[in-house]
C-alpha cells in the first residue's frame, strides 16, 4: 500500500509541473507585434505590467532601445512610453528578481489602446552559502546545518545523532533517537517542525522499539535548536527546543538512497507559475543486522516505514495555504532463544545463561494532518493560523519466560585468564507479561502574528490544545529462584511487580504569549515577553515571563554577549500523569525551572579558517519536580512523591572548516543535577540523567590528491550514570553505569555530474557510503537485570548495546 501511494504521488507530480504555458514570452525579441488603432501623431504604448500569477508589477524599468526613451510602471503597474518615428521599436521591460524581456512593436498598422506585459520571475541557481541570523544568534538560538546529517555516522540514522555531538546534549543510546539537555529527561524536549508540535512514541521501553524519528533530514532546509533560555514564542517544557522547517523546492529535484539498513525517496517539484510546491518523502529502515549482535539471541523482526508529504498553494501574493500530512507505522518483533552474558571482575568472573520461550510484539501507528494558512496583508505584517491532529494507536504485546543459571567461572590466580569449571550461584526460571494499548488524539489550534515595526520585532501568539487518551496496562513480572519466589513470600506467589489500569480522561490547555525583539542601539537588544496557560484538568493558571539582553560590542573581533532568564513550566502531558503503579494521578502540578543563562560566541579567523567558539555558563533551579526512573528509553514516575532541584554547568565547542569545505566540531560539557525528595531526611542526590561529563568530535577530513574521497568520525563520551536495582526507594540509586564510549567512522566517495551534460538534467550526484559502527567494539551498557543467587544476594546483570558492525549505503541526489 505504501508503494502504491508514493507512485500516485509521484504521478500526479510530474503533472503539477506543467503549470502556466507562457511560451508566448520565451522568444519575445524574435516577435513582431502591430499595434492597431494608433495614428502617426499618436505614437504611443501603454498597458499593465503583471508577472505570471496576474499580479500588478510597480517601478518596472522600460526602455525604448530604440529612441533611448525610458520611463517606470506606476505603483498600479501601468506605464506609458512614447514610440519613435520608425516603423520598428524595441522596447525592454526589467525589473530586479524577473526576467528581462525584449519586444519589438510596429506602429504603422491602424490600432488598439493598450498592451500589457507578463514577466517571469528569474530563477537562478546558487551555491550553497551558510547564512548566520543576528537576529537568532542575539536570542540564543544555534543554527544546524541538515547536511550533515546525511555522513554522520550513526547507527540511529536519525536526524537527532547530529544534536549529540552538541554541547549540553547527551545520550547513552545509539539505538534511540531520544536526547537528554542539561540534566532534563525525554519528555523535555519540544520539537516543531514547520511550526507544528512533534510527538514521540509513547510506549517503546527500548531503543531499537522506537522506529524512524519524524524529522526527514532529506527534505529538511533549516534548524533553529537552543539547549535552554529560549523565547516565550517556545511551548512548555523545562529543557530545550528544536525548530525545523522543510524546504521548498523551485524545480524538480530529490534523492534516493538504499542500503544495509533500509531504504529512502525524496521528491520535491513546483509548478511553472510557482502557485503550487510539493515535498514528499518515503523512508523503511530495519535494524535487524545490528541486533542480531546483541547478547539476547533470537528472530529479530524490526520493521519501520513512514510517509510525510508538504504541500504549498499560493492563493494570492499576500497568502498562501500549506498541508503537512505524516504516517508512519512502527513495528518490532522478537522470538528470543538464548542468552550469555559475561559480567563481573576479572578476578571473579561471573557469566549468566538464559533459555527463552515466548513472543514480544509491539507496534506503533501514529498520523498527523496539519493544515496552515499565511496571510501577510502588508509588508511588515504577518499572519498564521494552524490546526493540526495528531492520532497515536499503540501497543505492547509480551509474554516471555526465561530459564536461567547464573555462575561464577573459575579463574587462574596469576593472569585472570578464564579455566574450565563453573560454580552455580543460583538457578531458576523468570516470566514477563505486557499487554499495554494506547490510544491517543491530539487536537490543536493556532494563531500566530508578527509585526516589524522600527526598532522593535513584535510576535503573539494564542493556542488551543485539547487531548484524549485511553491507556489500558497489563504487566507483571515474577521471578522463582532454587525452588522459592524471589523476593520471599511464604504462604502465597509474590510478583516483582504487578499492575493493572485502565485510564481514560481529556485535557483541554489554552494558552498565549507575547513577546517582542527590541533593538536598543547598535550593539545592544533585548527580547523579552512572557507565556500565560490554563490547565483544565487541574485548574491551574501559569505564568511564564522570559528575557534575553544581548551585547554585540563594536569591537575588531565579532563577539556576541547573552543573558537569559526566564521560568519554564512543564505541564503534564502523558507519563507524567501515571504513578509508578500505573495508576492515574489527575491532580498533578506542572513542574518549574528557571534558567539564568550566560553564553557568549566569538567569530575568529584562525588556523587559515574561520571559526566559532561557542561557551555556555548555565544554572537551572527546579522546582514542583515528579521523580522518576529511567530504564533504557522507558521513564517511570514516582507520582506519589515530589522533589526540588538543580542543574548547573558550563558547554564549550569550537566549530568550523579546519579542512575546506568540510564542517567538524569539538563539543565539551560539564554540569551537575540533584534533587531532593520533599518530606525526606535525605540530602540532595544525583537525579538519573547526572551525567557529569560529555565529549564529542565530529570531524571530517579528505584526500587532498581525490577531494571526493572523504572520512567523517564521530566519538562520544558520556560519563557514568546514577542507577539502582528495583524495588527500592529513590535515593537509594548509588550504583552508576559504565562510562558510554563510542566511535563511529565512515568513508565516502562522491561523483559530481559534470553541468551541461546530458546526464545532469538526471543526476547531480552520486555518493557510496561506508559506515563502521562502534570501531573500537566496547560493550557499552544501557541497563540492568537483576538476578539474585541462592542466598538472597543481588547481582546487576548488564545489558549491552550494539557491537562493530559494518554498514553500506548509496545516495543518488538528481
Amino acid at each position: 500500500m505504501s508503494r502504491i501511494i508514493l507512485f500516485i504521488f509521484l504521478l500526479f507530480g510530474t503533472g503539477f509541473c506543467q503549470g502556466q504555458d507562457s511560451s508566448h514570452i520565451q522568444n519575445p525579441s524574435q516577435t513582431l507585434i502591430k499595434i492597431p488603432g494608433q495614428t502617426k501623431t499618436q505614437k504611443q504604448l501603454q498597458g499593465f505590467v503583471k508577472n505570471v500569477f496576474g499580479e500588478i508589477l510597480p517601478f518596472v524599468n522600460i526602455h525604448n532601445i530604440s529612441s533611448h526613451k525610458t520611463t517606470q510602471s506606476d505603483k498600479n503597474g501601468f506605464y506609458t512610453i512614447a514610440l519613435s518615428k520608425n516603423a520598428h521599436n524595441r522596447i525592454e521591460f526589467r525589473l530586479v528578481g524577473y526576467e528581462s524581456l525584449i519586444l519589438n512593436f510596429d506602429i504603422a498598422a491602424a490600432g488598439l489602446d493598450r498592451y500589457d506585459i507578463l514577466l517571469k520571475e528569474h530563477i537562478r541557481k546558487l551555491a550553497e552559502v551558510t547564512v548566520h541570523d543576528q537576529t537568532g544568534r542575539s536570542q540564543n538560538y544555534t543554527y544546524l546545518n541538515p547536511r550533515l546529517s546525511t555522513v554522520l555516522p550513526s547507527a540511529s540514522g536519525s536526524f537527532e545523532a547530529l544534536l549529540k555531538t552538541y554541547p549540553g546534549v547527551s545520550s547513552n543510546n545509539e539505538l534511540s533517537a531520544q536526547y537528554n539537555v542539561r540534566g532534563g529527561n525525554y519528555d523535555e524536549n519540544l520539537i516543531y517542525v514547520n511550526d507544528i508540535e512533534i510527538f514521540r512514541p509513547f510506549l517503546s521501553q527500548q531503543g531499537q522499539q522506537e522506529g524512524l524519528s519524524f524529522i526527514n533530514p532529506e527534505m529538511t532546509a533549516g534548524i533553529k535548536f537552543s539547549t535552554g533560555g529560549f523565547g516565550s514564542e517556545y511551548g512548555d517544557k523545562m529543557s530545550s527546543v528544536l525548530d525545523v522547517s522543510y524546504r521548498k523546492p523551485i524545480d524538480f529535484s530529490g534523492s534516493a538512497s538504499i542500503g544495509f539498513m533500509g531504504a529512502s525517496l525524496t521528491v520535491g517539484a513546483s509548478t511553472r507559475d510557482r502557485r503550487f510546491s510539493y515535498l514528499i518523502g518515503f523512508r523503511q529502515r530495519s535494524t535487524r543486522f545490528l541486533l542480531k549482535n546483541l547478547d539476547t539471541k533470537g528472530n529479530y523482526k524490526p520493521s519501520f516505514e513512514d510517509f510525510q508529504g508538504d504541500f504549498h498553494y499560493k492563493i494570492s501574493s499576500h497568502s498562501e495555504l500549506s498541508l503537512l500530512s505524516y504516517l508512519a507505522y512502527n513495528r518490532y518483533e522478537l522470538d528470543p532463544t538464548s542468552r550469555q552474558t559475561n559480567f563481573g571482575l576479572l578476578s571473579i568472573p561471573l557469566r549468566l545463561d538464559i533459555s527463552f520461550l515466548g513472543h514480544e510484539l509491539d507496534r506503533y501507528l501514529s498520523s498527523m494532518t496539519a493544515l496552515t494558512l499565511n496571510w501577510q496583508p502588508e509588508e511588515k505584517l504577518k499572519l498564521k493560523f494552524l490546526s493540526s491532529f495528531y492520532v497515536a494507536d499503540e501497543q505492547t504485546t509480551r509474554d516471555i519466560s526465561g530459564t536461567y543459571a547464573f555462575s561464577q567461572l573459575q579463574a587462574d590466580p596469576v593472569t585472570a585468564l578464564i579455566i574450565p569449571g563453573r560454580i552455580v550461584k543460583g538457578i531458576g526460571v523468570y516470566t514477563e507479561h505486557a499487554r499495554d494499548y494506547l490510544t491517543m488524539k491530539v487536537f490543536t489550534a493556532e494563531h500566530k502574528g508578527s509585526y516589524a515595526a522600527t526598532g522593535n520585532y513584535i510576535k503573539w501568539g494564542l493556542r488551543y490544545q485539547r487531548q484524549y487518551i485511553n491507556n489500558a496496562v497489563d504487566e507483571y513480572s515474577l521471578t522463582d529462584s532454587a525452588g522459592y519466589n524471589v523476593p520471599m513470600n511464604m504462604g502465597d506467589i509474590r510478583y516483582l511487580y504487578s499492575y493493572q489500569q485502565n485510564n481514560n480522561f481529556i485535557t483541554n490547555r489554552t494558552s498565549l504569549f507575547l513577546q517582542d525583539n527590541m533593538f536598543l542601539n547598535q550593539s545592544w537588544s533585548l527580547t523579552a515577553g512572557a507565556r500565560a496557560t490554563y490547565l483544565d484538568i487541574s485548574h491551574q493558571y501559569l505564568l511564564s515571563p522570559r528575557a534575553t539582553l544581548a551585547l554585540h560590542p563594536n569591537w575588531k573581533t565579532d563577539i556576541m554577549f547573552r543573558f537569559s532568564t526566564g521560568i519554564y513550566y512543564q505541564p503534564p502531558f502523558y507519563n507524567e500523569y501515571f504513578n509508578f503503579d500505573g495508576s492515574l494521578n489527575k491532580n498533578l502540578s506542572a513542574q518549574e525551572a528557571i534558567h539564568y543563562v550566560a553564553s557568549s560566541d566569538w567569530h575568529v579567523h584562525a588556523l587559515g579558517t574561520n571559526l566559532v567558539f561557542f561557551t555556555e555558563l548555565y544554572y537551572k533551579q527546579l522546582l514542583h519536580l515528579v521523580p522518576y526512573e529511567i530504564n533504557d528509553v522507558s521513564i517511570r514516575y514516582l507520582g506519589n512523591e515530589r522533589s526540588h532541584g538543580y542543574a548547573t554547568g558550563l558547554d564549550m565547542r569550537l566549530s568550523g572548516q579546519f579542512v575546506k569545505d568540510l564542517e567538524s566540531s569539538f563539543s565539551l560539557s560539564v554540569q551537575k543535577t540533584a534533587e531532593k525528595i520533599d518530606g525526606s531526611s535525605y540530602s540532595y542526590i544525583p537525579r538519573p540523567t547526572d551525567q557529569r561529563l560529555n565529549f564529542a568530535i565530529f570531524f571530517q577530513d579528505k584526500l587532498s590528491t581525490n577531494p571526493s574521497y572523504k572520512v567523517h568520525v564521530n566519538l562520544i563520551y558520556g560519563s557514568r550514570l546514577p542507577i539502582g536495582p528495583p524495588e527500592h526507594l529513590r535515593y537509594e540509586d548509588t550504583l552508576r553505569v559504565p562510562a558510554y564510549r563510542r566511535v563511529d567512522i565512515g568513508f565516502s566517495k562522491e561523483w559530481i555530474t559534470p553541468p551541461q551534460t546530458p546526464a545532469s538534467k538526471y543526476i547531480k550526484s552520486v555518493m557510496l557510503y561506508a559506515e563502521i559502527f562502534n570501531l573500537l567494539n566496547i560493550n557499552n551498557t544501557i541497563s540492568y537485570l537483576w538476578v539474585r543467587d541462592v542466598e538472597n544476594n543481588r547481582y546487576a546483570v548488564p545489558n549491552y548495546l550494539t557491537s562493530r558492525q559494518l554498514n553500506l549505503k548509496l545516495l543518488v541526489r538528481f
